[in-house]
């Protein structure tokens, strides 16, 4: 009778478009092995049971073997009732993983909440290192669409989704000293285990951005018949469909790709809005490449960008244009021959609307295997001299979104306030893209500057994420209302170290915790983060899925090593203004971000400064951050901010000035600190400097170099 059921079962699943992946041939695979799952809905048993191979015994908590579909077809299945706390049932499965029975386990202990990876119990680790068996990670994509799943408002739900069942190939699974002393060890090694097979099942490594974007419109477009989801917005206040998007993308696309060659570059100068939003669309869906103008970086630096580019024409808006006073730059652009054309000036006409109706009916994707082509060109913020180009290709931009949706879980229900710049991958990639794919909706805002407004407009439009830098973040803050944040479900504080008054600020006010990520372009853009599951407030988290990751040693530097990483998300290349048009790619893939870290044994990353920050003082490398980080703590119940500079030394080889808001700040009472904490007298700046502000770049960042300049001007007579 078992085998019976079990043949129906697979039909039936097979009729359902039920697909099973084997990572690597099943008959390779050991005799017994203990299998752990994601847990999506009721059917992953009845799934499972169909398709696994030999008569696994099944660990199955007392709620699901309550359901009457379960508790019918699997009683003739070898089940146990699990129970992470209880003992008896671990030493169970044990020992039916020792006579040779292999075993399933769901390590989240119940179905799904949240669409993602939540709590994972150490049961199951303890239990592959007792009987000796490795685990054979099981991702299950799909089923968490259907009726069947629990997160009836979180995704659009329909009877049949399409199911995809990943099986890994096995991983031996050994408990460390640390594991057997801290249990949570255990859990978090099973969560990483779990989050790389996410990444690895879902990330489709051909696929090209507009692929995975009509994929995410295929899943969450519609709701029942006639209803269809409304997904961004901006300031306007008029709202857009997947539908809305799409189709304005094959509009303007349909003109467009009459100007711009495949694989062109094309020049984007244009604000936070859908406008720039669905311009890109288009521009992506038919391989033309979009290059990011930092309209806040000069006439010099815009200038630049598009030589280094080899860009020939410049898409604007006359309204944009207006607002942000940039006449100047737009007839600069056109001194040097750079044609620009004006949204307004494009007529969208009858037909190319019916046109874009039906290629969106179609589904149609123009090029969906693009994976490894250019994809958008960004450009850096903080070199010096020239901006750099930095060269995503579509697998970047799409395996840093799968990377981030396998850290922090994003749904229908959430709406991401959009404020940081479009020109800069944070804002782009993560703001926009991400909630995009992910099935969550944005609300894009013209400017991060606008202090007192951003506040009310969270608290007016029920935002549920909001991604700021620090500066940004401390500035919301204090000029809020308590209140104003009550719907955020998480921040996430990158571009920038988030300093700890910040932090308690956010708790104290508004009981939010700010979960801190670390990225650069290059990476496009994220790299590391924490999140509810994992959270460390003294580091920037954990690295994502997919990376490799190595620490050079640096000669004067004792603790740690410069941060290189390989991995889909790491960028083509970049182009410089001594050789535009020329894509530099990283060596042999590895990109050395100069920042100089330290990993703790639970796989948390702590940053201890940048390269570029650290002064040489008779031979000693001092980091900059960690002075700053000193001054904060000699003066806790100060509110300023403060920044040290490297400048030129006539015999030490460089000198330290520390920039500060705080006439308070002297190096009376800063020098016994810092000798108490016992730091040698390479930290203590040479002199202290009173500025009413720091600098800081358009993106949100600290604008070091424009500092330094100051400074340098400053102290070059002295």
């Amino acid at each position: 009778m078992e085998k019976f059921i079990r043949s129906f079962l697979r039909i039936l699943f097979k009729t359902f478009k039920i697909d099973v992946v084997w990572l690597k041939n099943p008959r390779r695979y050991p005799k017994t092995v203990l299998y752990i799952a994601n847990h999506v809905s009721t059917l992953d048993v009845l799934f499972l049971y169909a398709f696994l191979p030999g008569r696994p015994c099944f660990a199955i908590s007392k709620r699901e073997a309550k359901e009457r579909k379960i508790k019918y077809l699997m009683r003739y299945a070898d089940t146990v009732i699990f129970n992470p706390f209880d003992t008896t049932v671990a030493k169970e499965l044990v020992s039916r993983l020792e006579k040779g029975q292999s075993c399933v386990i769901f390590p989240e202990g119940k179905i799904t909440e949240t669409g993602n990876l939540m709590k994972i119990y150490e049961a199951s680790g303890v239990i592959a290192d007792r009987a000796n068996v490795p685990f054979v990670p099981v991702w299950i994509e799909g089923a968490q669409y259907g009726y069947c799943s629990r997160l009836e408002n979180k995704k659009v739900r329909r009877p049949f989704p399409r199911t995809t069942i990943t099986i890994q190939k096995p991983i031996p699974f050994k408990i460390s000293e640390q594991g057997r002393k801290d249990r949570n060890y255990i859990s978090h090694e099973i969560y990483n285990l779990m989050q790389n097979v996410a990444f690895k099942a879902t990330f489709r490594p051909t696929a090209s951005f507009f692929a995975e974007l009509m994929r995410a419109a295929k899943n969450n477009a519609h709701e029942g018949f006639w209803s269809r989801p409304q997904v961004a917005e901006d300031i306007e206040r008029v709202t857009y469909s997947y539908k809305d998007l799409i189709m304005k993308g094959y509009e303007y696309a349909r003109y467009l790709n009459k100007l711009v060659e495949h694989q062109e570059t094309v020049g984007v100068l244009l604000g936070n809005n859908i406008q720039n939003l669905y311009i890109l669309i288009g521009l992506l869906a038919y391989e033309r490449v979009p290059a990011m103008i930092n309209y806040t970086s000069g006439v010099a630096n815009v200038l630049s960008t598009l030589h280094t580019t080899k860009t020939r024409i410049v898409l604007t808006s006359r309204k944009f244009v207006e607002q942000t006073h940039l006449e100047a730059v737009v007839e600069s652009i056109k001194v040097q021959g750079i044609s620009v054309i004006y949204l307004e000036d494009i007529k969208i006409r009858i037909r190319d609307v019916i046109h874009a109706w039906f290629l969106y009916k179609r589904k149609y994707v123009p090029y969906p295997f693009s994976g490894n082509k250019r994809a958008l060109i960004l450009f850096t913020s903080g070199s010096e001299g020239h901006p750099k180009a930095i060269v995503l290709s579509h697998q970047n931009i799409v395996a840093n979104v799968h990377q981030f949706a396998s850290a922090v879980d994003i749904n229908r229900t959430d709406l991401l306030f959009a404020c940081l710049p479009m020109f800069h991958s944070f804002g782009l990639v993560l703001g926009v893209f991400a909630p995009l794919l992910c099935g969550g909706r944005i609300f894009i805002y013209p400017s991060p500057l606008h202090y007192r407004n951003i506040p009310e407009m969270i608290y007016d439009t029920g935002a549920t994420i909001l991604l700021g830098t620090d500066s940004f973040l401390r500035a919301y803050a204090r000029v809020a209302h308590p209140f104003d944040f009550n719907t955020l479900r998480f921040v996430v504080g990158g571009a920038e170290p988030v300093q700890p008054e910040t932090r308690y600020l956010w708790m104290e006010r508004f009981g939010i915790r700010l979960f801190e990520g670390y990225g650069s372009t290059e990476c496009s853009p994220l790299l590391t983060i924490n999140n509810r599951i994992f959270c460390n407030f003294n580091s920037i988290g954990k690295i994502v899925p997919g990376i490799e990751y190595k620490l050079k040693k640096i000669e004067g530097v004792n603790e740690g090593g410069s941060l290189t990483v390989k991995g889909p998300n790491i960028m083509l290349g970049a182009m410089s203004a001594s050789n535009p048009g020329v894509i530099v790619p990283p060596p042999a893939g590895w990109y050395d971000t100069g920042d100089v870290m330290t990993f703790d044994d639970m796989g948390f990353a702590y940053m201890k400064g940048r390269l570029k920050r650290f002064a040489k003082i008779g031979g000693e490398m001092v980091s900059l951050p960690s002075l700053e980080n000193l001054v904060k703590r000699a003066y806790p119940n100060k509110d300023f901010e403060c920044n040290a500079v490297a400048i030129p030394h006539d015999t030490k080889g460089e000198q330290i000035i520390l920039v500060s808001t705080s006439k308070e700040i002297t190096l009376e009472t800063l020098i016994p600190f810092i000798k108490q904490q016992g730091f040698t007298e390479l930290y203590i700046p040479r002199k202290i400097v009173y500025r009413e502000e720091l600098p800081i770049l358009g993106s949100g960042k600290r604008d070091f170099i424009t500092l330094k300049q100051q400074i340098e001007a400053e102290f070059a007579n002295k």
